[in-house]
């Protein structure tokens, strides 16, 4: 059999010489292969894992600029959005993630888009504000607000979860959409700026008591702000940064932070560039990272990113996203990363963004994680009871979606007790590195041998 076997090699051309090359080679090929080709889920040790993605059941209305809320039941309230930008939603949807099934709601009482929609402690879901389009004007520029019958809402909503009916709350203020809503730890929330169809941009803030079932005004930020981000910090205050002035998307690079025991806003160091639609993150060691966003009109997204130091108040630029994105979400992944999802890119055509970037806050780099999901901006997301993220609909370069995406977190317990995986990587396990190591000493026997013959 041996002579038969290695006669099949190129003796006549290579020699023996090339007998020993070729089995060397072919003794590496499989060591290489062992490598390569298993699979994470059946790994005993990983280089690194970011998690994975999944499909899950496509909502029944395809939508963007809408919200999704994760309930006490664990189930998700989807509301609000369009499919074109020019007319407002009313189809509400349940999303049972034990089930992968959605549910069609009675309908609210206003249909709306860029609206906010928190979670209260008692339960119940606030539902704020948002752009009530007709079909005969687009939302993105002040120029195209004041299409027929459309308006800024004032009006508000409260979902009950154990009804499943929505019922008119106290209004606002001020109508305003594309605003920001933080819950704030006492329970209350705060309603951030936004953009007014007469008024244009909004400086103006206000408070929702749920206690009291009212709303009132509270401080005013140091000027109008539509479009920025506003993160909820360890220490209960509310940081905003950047955003545009009104409807014109010309962006700003200041930054402020709401102490709301003194219902008042503080300016704090500008970032090194203005930037609107971008996204922000709180770290476990209390900076904050911020990252993308949209430069201006008819200017090129950016792929920059800074972060913020509370006690030196100043921001320092880290390292480039792969990937120029706005519209996008972070989220943190334990003290060592964060990763970036979704998003589109005003340099790409205006096409969405389809790869998922990791952020090693050790190196101060993005990495690309090979991991992908339907490219699309303006989808919502929500974290789930047991840790998972849920990223539905948005809209792709042309359409509305439907689809629905859950990540989980790098070693998320899933059902049966095996832990999530599946990131698109590859690493060695102990039992085939050691048949890897097995061949190879047979092969070297096997060269040996043939030496002698």
């Amino acid at each position: 059999m041996m002579t038969s076997y290695h006669r099949s090699f190129p003796e006549r051309r290579y020699g023996a010489m090339g007998r020993t090359s070729a089995l060397t080679a072919l003794s590496l090929a499989l060591l290489l292969s062992s490598i390569l080709l298993v699979p994470l889920g059946s790994s005993d040790v990983r280089e690194k894992d970011y998690g994975k993605v999944e499909k899950a059941a496509p909502m029944n209305t395809p939508r963007f600029n809408h919200t999704a809320t994760t309930l006490d039941d664990g189930n998700v309230l989807v509301v609000g959005g369009t499919m074109d930008g020019y007319g407002s939603l009313n189809a509400p949807e349940l999303y049972d993630p034990e089930k992968n099934e959605w549910t069609p709601l009675p309908e609210m009482r206003d249909p709306r888009m860029r609206h906010t929609a928190n979670l209260l402690p008692s339960g119940e879901v606030l539902i704020t504000g948002g752009f009530k389009g007709t079909g005969t004007g687009h939302p993105s520029g002040y120029a195209f607000y004041k299409g027929p019958g459309n308006m800024s809402l004032d009006r508000c909503e409260l979902y009950d979860p154990i009804t499943r009916t929505f019922e008119q709350a106290p209004s606002l203020n001020t109508g305003r959409f594309w605003q920001r809503a933080v819950l704030l730890n006492d329970g209350r929330v705060l309603v951030i700026g936004g953009v007014n169809v007469t008024l244009a941009g909004l400086s103006s803030c206000e408070i929702y008591d749920p206690v009291n079932d009212t709303w009132r005004y509270t401080g005013e930020m140091h000027g109008p702000r539509v479009r920025c981000t506003a993160t909820l910090l360890s220490n209960g205050s509310v940081m905003v940064t950047g955003g545009h002035i009104g409807g014109a998307k010309v962006p700003i690079p200041t930054c402020e932070i709401f102490v709301p025991s003194e219902e008042k806003w503080y300016r704090i160091a500008s970032m090194n560039d203005a930037r609107g639609f971008h996204a922000a993150v709180e770290l476990e060691n209390g900076r904050v990272l911020v990252s993308g966003g949209f430069a201006g009109p008819n200017e090129s997204d950016t792929m920059g990113a800074e972060i913020y130091d509370p006690i030196k108040d100043e921001w320092t630029q880290t390292g480039h996203l792969g990937t120029p994105r706005h519209s996008h979400f972070m989220l943190p992944i334990g003290s060592n990363g964060v990763i970036a999802y979704g998003g589109s890119s005003c340099t790409e055509f205006y096409c969405t963004v389809s790869g998922l970037e990791y952020y090693d806050i050790e190196k101060g780099e993005w990495e690309d994680t090979y991991m992908v999901i339907l490219g699309r901006k303006w989808p919502a997301e929500t974290e789930l009871n047991d840790g998972r993220v849920l990223i539905c609909g948005g809209q792709t370069c042309t359409d509305a979606e439907g689809s629905t995406n859950i990540y989980s977190l790098p070693g998320h317990q899933r059902e049966g007790g095996e832990k999530g995986s599946g990131t698109g990587l590859y690493v060695v396990t102990g039992s085939v590195l050691l048949l890897a190591i097995l061949s190879m000493l047979i092969f070297s026997m096997m060269v040996r041998r043939i030496k002698r013959t």
